[in-house]
């Protein structure tokens, strides 16, 4: 997958973010990868915690109606 067809997924709302890999190749940056993976995890982990469970499965369930939306128009 191209950084162009990452970029189109978060933009289309498909992704939240584009967590970028080390220069050269991740498996050979294993903890510089790990410590960019756990970052974003804890940001979003923050952010999710301020909402109940019942407001988090909405907005997922509208993301993903969303989504489905967009392949239908598309056709």
């Amino acid at each position: 997958m191209t950084s162009k067809d990452l970029q189109d997924l978060q933009d289309l709302g498909i992704i939240d973010e584009i967590i970028p890999a080390p220069l050269g190749v991740a498996h050979r940056h294993i903890q510089e990868t790990a410590d960019s993976i756990a970052e974003a995890l804890k940001r979003y982990i923050d952010e999710l915690r301020e909402n109940s469970f019942d407001v988090l499965l909405e907005e997922r369930y509208q993301k993903f109606r969303l989504i489905g939306g967009l392949q239908e128009e598309g056709a």
